[in-house]
C-alpha cells in the first residue's frame, strides 16, 4: 500500500493524491470492467513488466517473484474479485435467512 496508494488510492479507486497530475489516470481496480478482466496473471504481469505508455512501474527488478505474487493477489482478494452474492431467502415479514 505504501507505493500503490499515492496513484490506485487507499480503496484501489483510482483516486489516489497523485492521481489527479497522471494521464492517463491510474486504473480503478473498483470499476466494473477492471473487476471483469483483470486476474492474477494479468496483474501480476503488471506489477512484473509495468504499463507501456502509463507511469505504473515495472517492479520486478525490486521485488522478488513471491513478494509480487503477494501484491497481485492484494490487489485481486481486496479490490478486484467480486464480493460473494448474499444468500437472502427472507420471506415478508421474516428477516431471517436461510443456512445454505
Amino acid at each position: 500500500m505504501k507505493n500503490c496508494v499515492f496513484c490506485h488510492g487507499v480503496r484501489g479507486d483510482g483516486l489516489g493524491p497523485r492521481s489527479s497530475f497522471i494521464t492517463p489516470k491510474p486504473r480503478n481496480f473498483m470499476h466494473p470492467d477492471s473487476r471483469a478482466t483483470l486476474n492474477r496473471p494479468a496483474l501480476f504481469k503488471a506489477i512484473i513488466i509495468g504499463k507501456p505508455g502509463t507511469v505504473m512501474p515495472a517492479w520486478g527488478k525490486v521485488l522478488g517473484p513471491q513478494q509480487i505474487a503477494d501484491v497481485a493477489e492484494f490487489v485481486f482478494q481486496d479490490f478486484i474479485q467480486p464480493e460473494p452474492a448474499l444468500i437472502d431467502d427472507t420471506v415478508a415479514g421474516d428477516d431471517k435467512k436461510k443456512a445454505p
